[in-house]
């Protein structure tokens, strides 16, 4: 019996049908998910889900013949969807990009109130004259050497 038969008996709910693609597909398809999983266990848990998932989307199957193929790939996908859950990549762990060359945090922030190297040198607007018309100027500056004494505080501890 081929492929073709199998999956016609597997999708008239004939149990021969169901069986002969297990068995016919059961050892290639265990290798292949031993080679991602590199556990035992582990991969005879894959390709339990990935049987239940061609049997219940078996409809979906255009080629029949191509039945070994098919599961092949549901097979993969559902290795490495697995490993994905219990492995998953932590953005902190990433030392390369995809060229290899070496992963840097780089962030750029064109606000000087966020840069510490040149928030110093950023100065407050002028405070406008009061209602008499005197100048403020005194005033401005006296808060701008504040701020820079704050400054100072803050980014050398001083």
């Amino acid at each position: 019996m081929n492929y073709s038969e199998a999956v016609s008996l597997a999708l008239a709910a004939k149990e021969q049908g169901f069986q002969l693609l297990y068995e016919e597909s059961y050892k290639s398809k265990y290798y292949l998910a031993l080679q991602y999983m590199k556990n035992k266990e582990a991969a005879e848990d894959v390709l339990q889900d990935a049987y239940l998932k061609a049997f219940a989307n078996l409809k979906k199957l255009q080629e029949p013949e191509a039945f070994e193929k098919w599961l092949g790939v549901i097979v993969a996908n559902t290795a490495k969807n697995t490993l994905a859950k219990k492995n998953p990549i932590l953005f902190a762990d990433l030392t390369e990009n995809e060229d290899g060359k070496e992963f840097t945090y780089e962030v750029k922030d064109e606000n000087p109130k966020n840069q510490p190297e040149i928030a110093e040198a950023w100065t407050a607007p002028k405070i406008q004259s009061n209602r008499s018309g005197e100048d403020n100027g005194d005033r401005s500056r006296a808060l701008c050497d504040r701020r820079s004494i704050l400054w100072r505080y803050v980014v050398e501890g001083a």
